[in-house]
């Protein structure tokens, strides 16, 4: 907004430049913490599997991250989660959205293969002081740790950073064609579940589906 200032904070936080460089794993976790290497998935303390099953039957997965930011609200570890639901703007299905409890947490469960950007949320981290939780995708959160090395207030305010398994990254082309393909208008849906599951069918096996302005959802789209 307004006049190049020159300070350069857009290189420094960009997750494809290294002009700055995210925060060290012995940073974020401490020196004491056993600290692990893999060539692959870098530094790590301890690799563990789980899921809930009191969410599992509505997630993605294994409603892990669901769950996890639950346990934060409801220990007084935070008092608000960032993680991405759906936008009430006509130019998007979803953007990163503040949670402000535990109970809000179900409208923002399971992925969302769509792109999103996280300024908008982090110049509320700036202006509102708090303990946050993010989800966001690896290169997202590349990013995230970038800033939180140039602006010590995000680095006090953001306590959980959390990054999703991620192999590919898409356009908002993609929910296109997955709408053009189960016969639908872009410009009729309200939104849509990529993963949705079906319980007559195999737990990998997820559908698309998306639900209409009036209400109503559609017939599933199967990847099968």
């Amino acid at each position: 907004v307004g006049d190049c200032s020159h300070c350069q904070l857009c290189l420094k936080v960009c997750p494809a430049l290294e002009v700055g460089k995210p925060l060290l794993p012995e940073e974020l976790f401490g020196r004491g913490a056993r600290d692990e290497r893999d060539l692959h998935i870098g530094g790590f303390i301890e690799c563990c599997v789980g899921n809930s099953s009191r969410h599992r039957m509505k997630s993605a997965s294994g409603g892990m991250a669901t769950w996890t930011l639950e346990q934060l609200f409801q220990k007084d570890k935070i008092g608000a989660a960032i993680c991405v639901g759906r936008s009430p703007k006509d130019d998007r299905l979803f953007e990163p959205v503040i949670v402000s409890s535990a109970a809000e947490l179900s409208s923002c469960s399971s992925s969302r293969y769509y792109p999103v950007e996280f300024s908008s949320v982090l110049w509320h981290i700036l202006r509102n002081e708090e303990r946050y939780a993010i989800v966001a995708l690896p290169c997202a959160v590349t990013g995230i740790r970038k800033a939180q090395s140039a602006v010590p207030a995000l680095r006090e305010r953001i306590r959980y950073v959390f990054a999703l398994a991620c192999g590919h990254g898409v356009s908002k082309h993609f929910t296109g064609f997955l709408l053009a393909a189960a016969g639908l208008a872009e410009a009729k849906v309200k939104t849509v579940d990529f993963r949705y599951s079906a319980r007559s069918r195999k737990a990998t096996n997820f559908a698309f589906r998306a639900q209409h302005a009036a209400g109503n959802w559609s017939n599933l789209l199967y990847f099968d």
